[in-house]
């Protein structure tokens, strides 16, 4: 019940928390509960076993979830007449030359036809 209320505060009076971060939280203080309570029925060597377990599997799987992603970035584009759908490589040509960055894909978000602009999204590896 004391975490139901203490993630209600942090949820409630403070600015957004990433969930990875939230995780961390979480997982830290459950770790410390964990710790609190047994030492009365397990040896101190088994309790920190158990300990770097949870920290080993913990950096296993942010390892796997955050290692390869992609970053985005959306950009104000303006050469509409690459953003057919036959030009696409010359769409990435241009992006690349224009910011250096490593492109992996590009997605049109909306139109401008007033301002001869697009709104794109930009996938690229960091």
């Amino acid at each position: 019940v004391g975490l139901f209320a203490i993630f209600g505060i942090l949820r409630f009076r403070t600015d957004p928390i990433p969930i990875k971060e939230m995780a961390y939280l979480f997982v830290s203080i459950a770790i410390s509960i964990i710790n609190a309570l047994s030492f009365d029925f397990f040896f101190t060597h088994q309790v920190l076993i158990a300990n770097v377990i949870v920290w080993i599997i913990l950096a296993l799987m942010e390892q796997m979830m955050y290692h390869k992603k992609d970053a985005s970035m959306l950009m104000v584009y303006d050469r509409i007449s690459l953003l057919a759908s036959n030009r696409k490589p010359e769409l990435i040509d241009d992006i690349v030359k224009r910011t250096g960055l490593k492109v992996n894909s590009v997605k049109v978000k909306q139109f401008d036809l007033l301002k001869e602009t697009a709104d794109i999204i930009v996938y690229f590896t960091p």
